[in-house]
């Protein structure tokens, strides 16, 4: 059964994130043209990158969720694992081959210089990126990094299901200590490396503590489930409005963000599993194409920066007024130059991620599902049914 109200808070987290990185993008482009104004709503969207933290949760809950009625097993953890590389990976290259494009059309690089990754390492850098392994550079498209993390997750998860069903409680909570333990005793040791700071990273509690609120209700605890999800939601919106100064990576952001989306979507799922609601079908469409949307905004932002730019060249060439070609102008005085910018920006992703969903991503998961059932017919025995 597909939780839609669950799906549509992935969209949701998508679009914060998108709505996060958007002003930062006109930003660079406006100290680009030299200006000195300001990015539009910039201090508004400013927490929208916890739409991350959303998706850390809402990956935990998942696993449990798709997994729990499933048996254990190395068929099964297998499955699951091809089940999420195939998921993760195909889209993933391809963004990421049109961030080479576009950072080889720029600068003549394969990489962004400011990434600062060494001319003799690029070839050892661009494969680690394409195969989200952990490095000390951040991957060819920024937003990768967070593709890491979900890899990881799904490595351990996928040997937890190797043990028994009833020992998974206290896996979950043996992995979440571990992360505690290890910042807490032996900080210095976790930030030694990138594969120790990703293994003991504090947001890994997010997806642990999704994953807990799963069993929670696979346990039958649901009876918290309006005052969890009013809870959460309120908090939530409030850490996202008002909080400043919070780290991208820290204990303070998994505590401002992650543990009341963990309260929203215990509430959610709950409630829905009890008696499903009806939701849109464009919003949810919004959470089947979030993926989409999540690898696509930056680079749209960085082709809308020049179709903006490009358009007010040729309007100035072609002997417009100057009122006509300062709304293509990034920097220029008033709000009409940010107001295309955000347009062009925003509806780009947006249509970008809906071709990239329905052209690219779609076909490839039932053609790689297709392949994948073939290899495990015996690994499922369907979905979680009524929890």
């Amino acid at each position: 059964m597909k939780l839609d109200t669950i799906q549509l808070l992935r969209g949701l987290a998508a679009l914060a994130v998108t709505l996060y990185h958007l002003p930062l993008a006109e930003q660079a482009a406006i100290d680009l043209a030299g200006s000195e104004e300001t990015a539009a709503l910039g201090w508004l969207t400013r927490n929208g990158f916890a739409g991350v933290d959303v998706f850390f949760v809402i990956s935990g809950f998942i696993m449990v969720y798709v997994t729990r009625a499933r048996p254990r097993g190395a068929r099964s953890a297998a499955d699951f694992l091809a089940a999420r590389v195939i998921r993760i990976y195909p889209l993933w290259w391809v963004f990421a081959a049109a961030a080479v494009a576009i950072s080889l059309a720029a600068t003549r690089s394969p990489v962004q210089p400011a990434f600062g990754v060494p001319e003799e390492a690029i070839p050892a850098y661009l494969a680690a990126s394409f195969a989200l392994v952990p490095q000390d550079f951040p991957p060819v498209l920024n937003v990768g990094w967070t593709l890491i993390h979900e890899m990881y997750f799904y490595l351990v998860f996928a040997a937890l299901l190797l043990a028994p069903q009833r020992l998974l409680p206290m896996a979950i909570a043996a992995w979440a200590a571990v992360v505690v333990l290890a910042a807490t005793v032996f900080g210095e040791l976790t930030a030694s490396s990138a594969v120790t700071a990703l293994v003991f990273h504090p947001l890994t509690l997010e997806f642990t503590a999704g994953a807990a609120a799963a069993l929670l209700i696979a346990s039958g605890v649901k009876r918290f489930a309006l005052p969890a999800a009013l809870a959460g939601g309120g908090a939530l919106a409030l850490a996202m409005i008002a909080a400043d100064g919070v780290g991208h990576g820290g204990w303070s952001r998994a505590l401002l963000f992650g543990a009341p989306a963990t309260l929203l979507i215990y509430g959610l799922a709950a409630m829905e599993l009890d008696k499903p609601r009806a939701i849109a079908r464009p919003l949810v469409f919004l959470g089947d194409a979030s993926y989409a949307l999540y690898l696509a905004h930056t680079l749209v932002f960085i082709i809308a920066r020049r179709v903006q730019i490009e358009a007010g060249e040729a309007l100035a060439g072609a002997g417009a007024p100057a009122a006509l070609v300062r709304p293509f102008q990034l920097g220029a005085p008033g709000p009409w130059d940010n107001l295309v910018y955000w347009t062009l920006g925003l509806s780009g992703a947006l249509i970008a991620a809906a071709i990239a969903h329905l052209y690219v991503e779609r076909p490839a998961l039932r053609g790689l599902t297709a392949v994948r059932l073939k290899a495990f017919p015996k690994a499922r025995r369907g979905a979680p049914g009524q929890w």
